[in-house]
């Protein structure tokens, strides 16, 4: 990511998703949710990006960088809920931390769904908590079909980013996901290629 306007995008979103939550109340809620911000990469708001670049035309930048916030606000938060259910703050006699982090995480997605709401991406955004939901309870059982959290938002991140542009259909969604992965496989994204290698291959990188 050496090109210098996508250095300065970099610097924006961070800007932008940082600036979605800054009137947070209490301060402890607003705090604990910027740890859990700089925690993760801003691999799938870039996704968004890569995937209007994809499909060219213009995509206004208003409406880009809402979704852009929109999916990376659902990300960490829909990656908190996954850590919470794994990790149990409450059985390690830390019930403070998880339950001001359930709240974070509750937040966070719920901001990402006000962002996405308008837009064609809205029902896949609902489908990626499901999956998620799905997901972990094939986990739990044993079982051996999940899709990881990645692969979702990267086909959330491509349809967000696309329909800033253009409509996308259902059958269409595949083709334009494999466009994006091989635009991102082109870059130093690590963290985006991550998200599409994950999409290729639920079994790379398991994240059990």
């Amino acid at each position: 990511m050496g090109d210098p306007q996508e250095v300065e995008d970099a610097e924006r979103d961070v800007a932008m998703v940082r600036a979605s939550v800054a009137e947070l109340e209490p301060p402890l809620l607003r705090d604990r949710t910027f740890e859990c911000l700089a925690d993760r990469s801003m691999g799938a708001g870039r996704v968004v990006r890569h995937a209007a670049a994809t499909v060219g035309g213009h995509a206004p930048k208003g409406p880009l960088d809402d979704r852009v916030v929109g999916v990376q606000l659902i990300y960490v938060g829909l990656g908190l809920i996954r850590e919470l259910a794994r990790g149990q703050p409450w059985a390690h006699d830390v019930k403070d931390t998880g339950d001001l982090d359930v709240l974070v995480a509750e937040v966070l997605v719920a901001k990402g769904f006000s962002l996405l709401a308008s837009t064609a991406a809205a029902p896949k955004a609902v489908e990626t908590v499901q999956t998620l939901a799905r997901s972990e309870t094939s986990r739990l059982n044993c079982a051996a079909h999940r899709t990881p959290l990645e692969a979702s938002i990267f086909e959330l991140g491509v349809e967000a980013g696309v329909s800033a542009i253009e409509t996308v259909s259902d059958e269409d969604l595949e083709n334009l996901a494999q466009r994006v992965a091989t635009r991102v496989d082109a870059t130093d994204e690590h963290h985006a290629i991550v998200f599409a290698n994950r999409w290729r291959d639920p079994h790379i990188a398991a994240d059990d």
